[in-house]
Order: C-alpha cells, then structure tokens, then sequence
C-alpha cells in the first residue's frame, strides 16, 4: 500500500474495532423516530431478502442462527424461564411473525406463539453422555425450520447435565443476527444474576424497536451516502468474474441451503503468528486471514480476481446498538492478485479493499444486489472473542453446533480468540464432504506457510501435503515402454522383408500387399530424391482417397524428408498458402488439383516415369530426431500454423497404440480421417507396423453410415477410430452390429450417454484424448457403461501435469491447464520460434524436460482419473475439428462490408453444436450487403475447410462491451433459428417436398424451410446430410445415396425429385416382382430347377 492509501492510527485502530463488532463509528445526532404500536410494519430491506429467500426455498435452516454454551453452574430453570419471558417482552423481533397482507408481507408483533423455555433434564447421564445428548437437542433445534408465519420464530433451551448446564439459543436470521445473540446472552446473564441474588432487573428503556427501525428505513428518503456508495460499487464490481470453484458435481439452476461443514482449529501458536503479522503490517487478524483466504480461493479457481462477501454489524445508529434484530450488511470484497505479488503485498491489497469497502458500507446489501447484481459466491465471517466471560457469574464456554446448510458455495467462518477456531462451510449440492475437508486442511495449510515466510510470492505458497504431491505425480506418469530405434516407415518395410504377400491396404476392389506397398513407395522415394526430396525437406501430399496416399506418406518418408498432408476439398487458396507456408518444394498430388500448386509430382501423369524406378529401398538413414510431417491446424491469429512431428513422436505413438489398443498382425484399422488430420496417422502406421491391414473408407462410405457398416462387415475390420459425432451417426442407423470391434471416440468431448452405447455393444471401447502436438492421443480411458467419462490416465511413455497460471502443481480436484510431457511431442510450430517458446515450456519439475501447454483444462478425480473442464481460453473443436475462432474472424474481416467480426461455438441448437459468426458493418457496405450471408459464406469458402464456415451470421451495430470497455460475449444476443436467404422464401408446394422439409427442419434445428433454401446455408454439414438422407431412406423404403443429393443443389426440391424418382422406381420394381412370383408360382417345379441350374452355370 502507497503511503497516501496507508491508513493512519487512529483509522487503523477504528477499522479494527469495526470488523470485530466492538464499537460502530460515530454517525450524526439524527435519530429513529418510535412508530406508532399498532398494526403491522413494513419488513426491513434485510428482512425483505431473507423473506424472499424463504419463499424461493421454503422449510429450510440455512438462516437459522445458534449458540451453544456449556455453563458450569446448576441454573435454576424457573428463575431462568422468567428470565425469557422478561427478554421477550423487552425485544419485539422475538414475538414477531410474517404475514401477508394483500400480496405484501409485514411483520406483525404479538400475532403468534412466543418463545419459552425449554427445558430438559439429562442428569440421569452420566456427564459425557449427557453433554453429548444436551448439544444434541441444541442440533435438532437448530435443524428444525420456523413457521414464521405463526412462531415462535426463536427457541430457548436448558438442558440439564450432571455438574454443569448448557444453554442453547436459536433464532430465525430474519429477526436476529450475531450481534443478536450476543445481546440475548448477555441481557439473559444480568437477568438471572439479578433475580438470582432477588435484586429487580432494570435495564434502561430501549429507544427504539426494530419496527421503528423498518418502518423509518421504509419512510425515510434515501441516505445521501446511498448515492456515493452506490458510484463506489459500481465501480469496484464491474466485471468481476464469478468464482467457478472446483465442484463434485455441476451447479443446478437453484442452488439449495443444504451443506456441511468442516471444522477447523488454529494451534494457539499459529493464531498468534497471524496477529504478529497484522501488528507488523498495520493490518487486523481479519486481512491476515482474508488475504490467505483469497490466495486459496485463487489456487482453487486459477482466478487472479477474487470476490469474497463478508458481514458487517450495519449498526451505525446509537439507538440501535442494544437492539435484537436483523441489522447486518454485507460487502463484496474483491482483491486483485495479479502479477504474483508477496504474501505481504497481498495483504496491502486487502487492506485497501477493505478500507474502501468499509468507507462505503451504508449502501444495503440488498440495494446493490438491486443495482450491482455482485457474484458473491465465498463468504468470510470473523467474529470477535465472546464479549463475556461468564453467566451469572459462573464460567462460561461456547460449544460448537453443526452447520448442515450453507448461505453461499464455500463459506469460511472464525472466531477470534486464544485461538482461531470455526469451520468451513460447502453447499452439499456442489461439494462432498471429503472435498471440504480436503480445502480446510489446504486452507490451514497455506496460512501457515503465508504467516511463516510473508516475503513468498502467492506462486511459492502451495496448497498440496507432501504425500498428495506424490499421489497426483504418479497419477501423471504412464507406464514404461520402450520406443522403437527404427522409424514407422522401416518397421513397416520389416514386414514387408518378412511376409511380402501379405495385404497390407484394401480400397474399394483394389489391395495392395506389403511388398507391392513397399515397392512402390520405394519407387515413388527414388522419383522424389531425383526431384530434390531430402532429410529435413518438405513434400506436400494433395491425393484423393486411395491406396496412393499411404503410398505416398512411405515414399516420402524413404527420402528423410517430412510430408505435408492436404485435404483436397479445401479451397485452393488454402491449399497453395499451406504449401508455401511449410517450404513444400514438391507437391505429390493428382492431375486435377495440380493447378493450385507450382510445382507438383502427378500420381497419374507421372505414373509411368515413377513405374520406371527401381523397387529398392533408397536407404536413407533418417535420424531419430528427423522430421516426419508437419500437419496444420487452425491458428488464433488468422494463419494455421504447421505443427512439425518428429520421428521418435510417430515411433512413440506406434508403440502406446499397439500397447494399450492390443493392436496386432491379425487386426484390420478401418481410416476414416482425412490425411490432413492427425487422427489419420493413428488409423495407418500402428496396424501397419504390427503387420495388419487398413481398409481406406471413401467419402460417401464416411458420410453413409449403412455403407460404413457394410464397409466393416465386408472386410472385417476389427478397430474403427471416430469422433463422437461420426459414432453419433453410426448409432443412429442402428450401430455397427459387432461387438468385436474396438470402438475408438477421439477429437471432441464423447457425451456420457454415447460412452454407454459404446461400452454396451463394443467387447472394448476407449475414449481418447491428445492435441495434434502430442502427436494424436496422450491420454486413454477404457470405457464402463454407467461409469462417468473422463480423459483416463496417461498413455505409455506420456507425462500429464495439471498446472495452474503459475505452472504449479494443483491439488487433486482443483482445475489446472493440461500440460503434457514423454517422448509424444512435436518439434514445435513450423518457423514460428515465439509461438513454439510461448507453448513448448520447460518442465518446472524435470530437468531438461518439456511440456506443451495445451490450452485445455481438466482436474484430477478421487481414484486418479483426469475430469476434462473445457478451454482457457476461446479455442473450440466442431465435429472433431480444432478451430481458432480468430482465423475465421479474420477471414470475416478481410471482407469489405465487414468491420468487426466475433465467432463464437454455440451449443444451444437442436442440430447440434455450431459456429455463430457477430459482424458490425464497413462504412463501405450497404445494409442489403451485409445482411445477405450468401456474400460472407461464398467469401468464406474460398478461404476456409467447410467445417470453419459459420452456420449463421448476426448483424449488429456495435458490440455488447463491459464497464471497461471489453467485448461482452455473455452478452451477444442469442441467432435467428435460421439464416433467412437474401430471396424471398418459397413455401412447399406437394405433401412430399412438407414433408420431407418437416424432416429437414427437424435435424437443422430450424422452424421452416423454403424448398430453395440450402442445407448447409442453414447450419447443415455433411454427416448431417447424411442424417436426413437415411432418415428419407428408411421413412419411404428406398435405396437412397448421399452422392445422389451432392450432385444436385442441396434443397428440399432436389431432394424431392430424387425421393420422387426413386419411389417411382420402386413401385416398378414391386410390381415387377410380383408378377414374376405369380408367373413362377405357375411354373412346374422341375422347370423352376432347370431355370435356377442354368443360372448358376452362367454365373460362374
């Protein structure tokens, strides 16, 4: 703290006085004036919140206040009884009920039952048994709900115990708060002392009543401090992010009361550190324990700006001090602890806020609610030691009573004195109880390392036990496994050598053995090193689905150069950029696409020159350390950056594959990837390696997923890696029908109730997880129906770290960025050195090691398993695809109509996930223009792989921006259902074109459909299509292709004359049929066998 921000003595020593409740600051002589008695009073502002809680959550305690005290005395329960009734008459607010008088509840005094005592007799117990018992009646009291409609809204217990009393008090909050009690006890001690003795009780005449109080505070105008205050929060709160703690289980839309609690006791030592702190730093034992409250909560969150509400006595008026009653006020505390700063300047963080906060304390609690709307999800309360030492003279204890309900997610309550004791409070809908247990005794932890050395940056203070540092490092670590000396493409020549007959890749009719494979791969290396292809070059390969690109990845292999995998359905823009971007000085492709690149090695144009080769292996030595392949993918910075593999990476990847997926020479991997994503490498060289076979899938068996099935089936394909949304499809038309085959879910988050499918009808199943720079997968998880899903646990050789912002380690159930280490990771980003030093980091924990930052959040669950949270920061994946918005948004931007441009992932359509693109217009663009999204999708496609299109387009005149002027995203307005076309919509005009666009309507999440509007215009993609193809296929009994729709427009009236036709035609074919069944039927036996035997000669 600044010394012009530095408090001085006399505010110091006020401040204290004013969190411990002792003595409220001085306020003016204005005074509450007394209200006339009779009939009902207006409900405070406190009492108007808790009112509402209590009607949102009825029949619940979370508001129940108690105090227990063990009192070394036999009391005598008739004097103590008239004790009650006196403390009762005196205090209004304790023979107050709610009722509601024309919609609005008053509170109405002396309208129900009054608090009596209640007294029990336990000293037939032997005296442990019957403190047990007597601190038991105190629980079930506190756990009893009021009727605060009827009363009494407070209950007053003696329970009698051999050798000693204890005293139980519990109060509804709405007529009472801490302060309160302390009151009661004290008024109830020179009560019975009094009476005791036979000397009269008389306590000076209260001024005022807490009706007075609510009925002025609901007359009065509003507080000329309301007003600055009100500027102060506003203020202090803007944008303050909620605390999204580390749960068991998801919020629900109504957190209930229902919790627990921990109890937490400081060593006397310990407290007394924390008090020497505060001396030394001008502080109180609240800021103390504050800061290291917030230092926890960030650990916990990975937040840097943490908001904490606490409560304050609120009783700033003399008249009031004496009073019963519900006057507390709470505060947002919000701390910034960015920068990572010392433990000491932590504090003088907290001291300011503090100090700001309690300046501007007037404004209620339920006015800035009104206003502000603060997250206030952590609460601290510290109390102040007992204010007395004794009950009528005999001593006096405090007892602790259990908190089963919880007023915020995790609540933190102290009370000062010899030492600082409390609990941990956690709402039971998000926490269990060993969770908070676990975050009390990191809590006390962490104070203890903070008070010890002070000069600590928060970074150094850390919330893990020896013992859980070791559990989460072993959790973190796979298993041992040695990775191959030789490179994938020399193992898969080893079976070659071994077994050259044998089929190594099927397409369609055509089948390539090993020896043919490896020959012409050899061949195809000889052609390329004559070109130039060497170690350390690039060679880009743009092929069509065929044996001829696995052909290709092995030749350019043999030359020690690394290929560059193309997927020629991107635009050629793309295609020529990523080339030349990657230094591609050759590009293996086809004569159709070899327009888009300039210099190019053509599969059929030179097929008869690479035919001429030798079939020997070229016998380039390739370093273990050599590059294999870059593959691209998206780039936060509108370019795609080449993520560059190494030799060992793919040599560790066939290893962990084979390992842990017990893939073999008898297995057959069915590749569904496009070369050009990463998940392709994980289809083709394990099995190749181990001497099995891959089964190249087409397209329109990818996008079918009856042809896909039937693909399996034919050639028996034993594994089959997918994301879920392909497996989605693949479910959808009724599964793969084989339990034998090994189900792998890779590339996007697999729901829980796909998991289920996929662990019910596959013998094994995993779900996968790995970003393309850990070469394919780091982690796997074999999946158990009805288990929840998770990440699983590292592959063989991999390292997982979860880290916080600081690379620490995090604690197990608490959030950390997924950072990944082993023998699985890339080079790094092609000729991006500060990209790769921003995201390849070196190993805080493993000398000379490195980790990739992935950008992904996950935590770690009880048994070990890894939980996936989501991203860090604005990355999405979309049907297994990595997208960077920022590409797209800058793709969007390079348009002239558009200004600005934000590209969000919205979750929330019937069809599913999609991207939703926010422009604001160019002052060069017309309305018209902007807002016919035919101009930004056409602009799109030729710069973008479809899947990076958005599927809608909203146009607005300016950004939804936070009081400091960022981009709100909470805040951008939800899209149109549909993206309406430039022209006018045509309605369906025949029973068949409704109903085939109700279909439509139905998978694309959309109201209505004009039977021109296209598909993918409208937020479709192509498995989508290929939905709406078999749902048509198997609603009209037709043999229905998915290329018989992309050969046309993609609308409902194509669509329907394809139905149209093929309905006819099978009409045709029925009637055929059956009249040659009925000519058949009529033929003679022996000439039917004749006719079958001549069939079957010709046939072969």
């Amino acid at each position: 703290m600044s010394e012009d921000t530095r408090l001085s003595g006399v505010k110091e020593e006020l401040l204290q006085r004013w969190l411990g409740g002792e003595t409220p600051p001085e306020r003016p002589a204005e005074r509450i004036p007394r209200r006339e008695r009779a009939g009902p009073v207006p409900l405070s502002l406190a009492q108007q919140r808790l009112w509402f809680i209590e009607q949102l959550q009825p029949g619940g305690t979370a508001y129940n206040l108690s105090f227990c005290a063990r009192v070394d005395a036999e009391l005598e329960p008739s004097v103590l009884a008239a004790c009650v009734d006196a403390l009762v008459d005196r205090h209004e607010t304790l023979r107050t009920v709610v009722r509601k008088d024309e919609g609005t509840a008053r509170a109405v005094v002396d309208g129900g039952a009054r608090p009596v005592l209640d007294v029990a007799d336990l000293r037939a117990l032997p005296p442990a048994e019957g403190l047990t018992a007597a601190v038991g009646r105190v629980q079930a009291a506190a756990d009893q709900p009021f009727d605060l409609e009827k009363g009494p809204v407070a209950r007053i217990l003696l329970c009698r115990v051999r050798g000693h009393d204890v005293l139980g008090v519990v109060v509804h909050h709405l007529f009472a708060d801490g302060w309160s009690l302390g009151v009661a006890m004290g008024e109830l001690s020179a009560s019975y002392a009094a009476r005791a003795s036979g000397v009269p009780f008389e306590p000076p005449a209260l001024p005022v009543q807490y009706g007075d109080f609510a009925a002025w505070q609901a007359g009065a105008p509003e507080e000329p401090e309301w007003k600055r205050d009100l500027d102060y929060w506003r203020d202090r709160l803007a944008d303050a992010p909620p605390l999204e703690l580390p749960a068991d289980r998801p919020r629900p839309p109504l957190v209930s009361a229902a919790g627990g609690w921990c109890a937490l006791s400081l060593t006397e030592e310990l407290s007394e550190s924390v008090r020497g702190l505060a001396r030394r730093a001008g502080a109180t034992p609240f800021m103390v324990v504050l800061a290291a409250w917030q230092a926890l909560l960030a650990k916990l969150t990975g937040l840097r700006d943490i908001t904490v509400g606490t409560n304050v006595a609120g009783r700033t008026r003399p008249e009031i001090y004496g009073l019963i009653g519900n006057f507390v006020n709470m505060l947002a505390l919000r701390t910034e602890l960015r920068g990572d700063p010392t433990f000491t300047e932590a504090l003088d963080r907290v001291k300011a806020t503090c100090a700001g906060a309690f300046a501007h304390q007037s404004l209620p609690f339920e006015r800035m609610v009104r206003e502000v709307q603060p997250s206030v999800r952590s609460l601290f309360i510290m109390q102040p030691p007992l204010g007395q030492a004794d009950f009528a003279g005999a001593s006096f204890e405090a007892v602790p009573v259990t908190a089963r309900s919880a007023r915020a997610d995790l609540e933190l309550h102290l009370r000062d004195g010899r030492a600082l004791e409390g609990h941990v409070a956690f709402s039971s809908d998000l926490f269990d109880a060993a969770t908070a247990e676990r975050i009390t005794a990191r809590f006390a932890a962490l104070l203890e390392q903070a008070v010890r050395d002070p000069e600590q940056r928060l970074s150094e203070l850390s919330p893990l036990s020896p013992g859980e540092r070791d559990l989460v490092r072993s959790w973190g670590r796979g298993p041992e496994l040695a990775v191959p000396a030789e490179p994938a493409h020399e193992l898969i020549r080893r079976q070659a050598l071994r077994d050259p007959q044998r089929i190594a890749v099927v397409c369609g009719s055509l089948r390539l053995d090993y020896g043919t494979l490896d020959g012409r791969a050899a061949q195809l290396a000889r052609h390329l090193i004559e070109l130039g292809a060497g170690p350390e070059k690039r060679v880009a390969i743009c092929l069509g689905r065929s044996p001829e690109m696995i052909v290709a990845m092995l030749g350019v292999l043999k030359t020690g150069a690394a290929y560059v995998p193309l997927d020629p359905r991107h635009p050629p823009e793309r295609l020529a950029a990523l080339a030349a971007d990657a230094g591609a000085a050759l590009v293996v492709t086809e004569e159709s696409l070899a327009a888009a690149f300039p210099e190019t090695v053509c599969v059929d144009r030179d097929g008869p020159a690479i035919a001429g080769r030798s079939s020997e292996d070229p016998g380039v030595a390739v370093p273990a350390d050599g590059l294999a392949y870059i593959v691209y993918t998206s780039g936060s910075t509108g370019t795609p950056k080449g993520v560059a593999i190494g030799h060992r990476a793919l040599s560790s990847l066939v290893a962990h594959v084979r390992h842990g997926q017990d893939l073999g020479r008898d297995d057959i991997m069915a590749t569904v990837s496009s070369l050009a994503f990463d998940a392709s490498v994980a289809e083709i060289y394990p099995v190749l390696t181990a001497g099995g076979a891959v089964v190249i899938a087409t397209m329109e068996e990818i996008l079918d997923a009856t042809r896909l099935r039937r693909l399996i089936l034919t050639h028996r394909v034993s594994a089959l890696l997918a994301t879920p949304t392909m497996w989605r499809t693949i479910v959808a038309a009724g599964g793969l029908g084989q339990r034998k085959v090994k189900a792998l879910s890779g590339a996007e988050a697999l729901p829980g109730d796909l998991a289920d499918v996929l662990a019910s009808t596959h013998d094994r199943a995993w779900n996968l997880y790995g970003p393309t720079e850990t070469t394919v997968w780091t982690t796997a998880d074999p999946l158990v129906a009805g288990r929840p899903v998770s990440l699983g646990s590292p592959v063989a050789g991999s390292v997982i770290r979860l880290l916080d912002p600081d690379l620490r380690e995090t604690p197990v159930g608490v959030p950390g960025e997924i950072c990944v280490g082993g023998p699985g990771l890339a080079r790094g980003y092609h000729d991006r050195p500060a990209l790769t030093a921003e995201r390849f980091v070196p190993d805080p924990y493993a000398s000379g090691a490195r980790l990739y930052r992935t950008g992904d959040l996950a935590r770690y669950r009880r048994d070990g398993s890894l939980e996936y949270l989501g991203r860090a920061d604005d990355q999405v994946k979309l049907r297994g695809q990595r997208i960077e918005p920022g590409e797209v948004e800058a793709a969007l931007r390079a348009h002239p109509t558009v200004e600005e441009a934000v590209v969000v992932l919205d979750e929330r359509g019937q069809a599913g996930s999609r991207l939703v693109a926010y422009v604001t217009r160019s002052g060069l663009s017309t309305s018209a223009e902007v807002r016919d999204p035919a101009l930004l999708v056409r602009h799109l496609r030729e710069r973008l792989p479809e899947a990076m299109v958005p599927a809608a387009y909203v146009v607005l005149d300016r950004f939804p921006v936070n009081a400091s002027g960022k981009l709100d995203r909470r805040r951008l307005p939800a899209p149109d259902s549909a993206r309406l076309p430039a022209t006018p919509r045509v309605e369906p005009r025949t029973p068949l074109e409704e109903e085939i666009a109700q279909v439509a309507c139905e998978l694309l999440g959309v109201p209505e459909l004009g039977v021109h509007d296209d598909f993918f215009d409208l937020g479709g993609h192509s498995l989508l299509v290929a939905q709406l193809v078999d749902r048509l296929r198997q609603r009209y009994g037709i043999e229905l292709l998915l290329q018989d729709l992309f050969s046309r427009e993609p609308n409902v009236e194509q669509l329907a004359l394809i139905v149209d036709d093929q309905v006819r035609r099978k009409r045709q074919l029925d009637s055929a049929t059956e009249r040659m069944g009925r000519r058949v039927g009529e033929m003679p036996d022996q000439t039917v066998d004749a006719l079958l035997a001549q069939l079957l000669a010709e046939g072969g």
